[in-house]
C-alpha cells in the first residue's frame, strides 16, 4: 500500500511521492534522507505529505563539505585549463603585467602627485600677502591631504 491514512493526515511512500511530484525516485529519496519516516510497514517508509513536500521542493543548499562528482571535477578542470590558457595568451601578447611592476609604478605615481601638489601649493601662496598666506596654505594642504587619502582609499590593491 503506497498511501496510508492516519488520524492526522496522509502519509506517502517514496514511490508515491515520486509519482506525485514528477521527480525521480532517487532524488526524492535523497532529499528525504534527513527526514524521519512517520511509520514503516513491511519495509516501506511513509512520510507526512506536508513535511515531505517541503523537503522535496526546498532549494538545494550548497555546502562546503559537499562530495563532488566526477562531472563537477571535470568541469572545474576545464575551467582551470581555460583560465590558464587565457593567462598564457595575455602574457604572450604583452597585456599581462607583473603585480610588482604595477605596485612600483603606482607608488612612483603617488609620489609624483604628492610632490606636484606640494609644488603647486608653494607657487599659489608665493604672491599672496603675508597676512593670509598661512591660512591659505593650511587650507590648500588640507585639501591636498584629503585628495591623497581619497586616492589611497580608492586603491583596493594596497
Amino acid at each position: 500500500m503506497a498511501v496510508v491514512e492516519k488520524q492526522k493526515g496522509y502519509y506517502f511512500s517514496i514511490n508515491k511521492l515520486s509519482l506525485f511530484t514528477g521527480k525521480d525516485r532517487r532524488t526524492v529519496k535523497k532529499r528525504l534522507e534527513s527526514l524521519s519516516p512517520i511509520t514503516i510497514q513491511k519495509s516501506v517508509a511513509y512520510y507526512e505529505i506536508s513535511k515531505a513536500l517541503e523537503r522535496i521542493y526546498q532549494p538545494e543548499l550548497k555546502t562546503t563539505n559537499k562530495v563532488s562528482t566526477l562531472h563537477d571535477e571535470r568541469t572545474r578542470l576545464v575551467k582551470a585549463q581555460a583560465q590558464k590558457a587565457e593567462l598564457e595568451l595575455q602574457e604572450l601578447d604583452g597585456s599581462l603585467i607583473s603585480v610588482n611592476l604595477v605596485k612600483k609604478d603606482g607608488y612612483s605615481l603617488g609620489r609624483y602627485m604628492r610632490e606636484s601638489l606640494e609644488a603647486a601649493t608653494v607657487r599659489i601662496i608665493a604672491p599672496l600677502p603675508e597676512k593670509i598666506k598661512a591660512r591659505v596654505e593650511k587650507s590648500i594642504r588640507k585639501e591636498h591631504r584629503q585628495i591623497l587619502v581619497n586616492i589611497k582609499n580608492a586603491n583596493k590593491y594596497g
